[in-house]
């Protein structure tokens, strides 16, 4: 159903045919609120269309953020994430691959579902993950040959 004040959105896509505009797959809403904009996007197979829109829409409305503030760590957050990736790092050095899991497991849970912001951040994140699979491929092979043996 369309909000109260807001036309309903003309889908021009090749599954335009398919029902009335409130009943498609994306759903834009804009509302004014206090100084500000309220502003949902909602996109049920997430296209690359609606993303770009939505990016668009936050560079017109704060051209002073940059575009991935949501993806940010604070310097708190980076910090503990980088002090947990070190801790993985000695412990790995130290073949302790358990604790290099956890540690490089804690190092992302700092990121949650946040990507980091472009650059640094974001290839740090890269690399912790990386880190985190090498190190339970390392797990895995160490079992197959315990179990290999005689």
């Amino acid at each position: 159903m369309a909000a109260e004040g807001r036309e309903a959105a003309q889908r021009t896509d090749a599954d335009a045919g398919l029902g009335a505009p409130e009943e498609s797959d994306v759903v834009v809403a804009r509302r004014a609120c206090g100084a500000g904009v309220l502003l949902l996007f909602c996109d049920a197979r997430m296209e690359p269309a609606t993303v770009q829109l939505c990016l668009g829409f936050c560079r017109v409305a704060s051209p002073a953020l940059p575009a991935d503030g949501a993806a940010r760590l604070d310097e708190g957050e980076y910090a503990r994430a980088a002090e947990r990736k070190a801790a993985g790092n000695a412990a790995f050095g130290a073949r302790d691959y358990a604790a290099a899991a956890a540690a490089y497991a804690e190092a992302l849970g700092v990121y949650g579902d946040r990507g980091g912001a472009a650059g640094v951040q974001r290839d740090e994140r890269v690399t912790i993950g990386s880190n985190l699979a090498e190190v339970r491929v390392r797990v895995r092979v160490r079992v197959r040959v315990r179990v290999s043996l005689p």
